[in-house]
């Protein structure tokens, strides 16, 4: 089995877990999965958003942006752009405004950097 082939079943792997506790999720992967991972942590706390609750605190959804902003990259900019493509037409998908949001930071923080991020991905 190939690395790419790991890879794949570890984001299908974060993709199906229980996130019915939003709050517990985001803490678990900022205090744990970040020590091991940044990647995991980041999205571990993007698929807690996708499966969040409506009314979600602020502050919840500020710790995401927080992580997501320091330590996102290229491909978790990627991830986010394909999430939030993919999730459009859901009705209990509530927190597009925060992964545009998420996107519009990443774009910033590497337009700093002299990287245009939305002429990376389309080449």
């Amino acid at each position: 089995m190939t690395i790419e082939s790991h890879y794949k079943e570890l984001l299908t792997h974060i993709e199906g877990l229980d996130y019915s506790d939003t709050k517990a999720a985001l803490v678990y992967a900022s205090k744990e999965l970040y020590k091991q991972s940044s990647d995991l942590c980041l999205l571990t706390m993007i698929n807690a958003l996708i499966k969040a609750p409506d009314f979600l605190p602020e502050k919840l959804t500020e710790i995401v942006n927080t992580y997501v902003y320091y330590e996102g990259t290229i491909g978790i900019y990627r991830y986010i752009k394909t999430k939030l493509q993919e999730n459009e037409s859901n009705p209990s998908f509530y927190y597009a405004d925060v992964f545009e949001y998420l996107l519009e930071a990443l774009e910033e923080k590497y337009q700093k950097m002299g990287v245009d991020l939305k002429k990376v991905i389309e080449s």
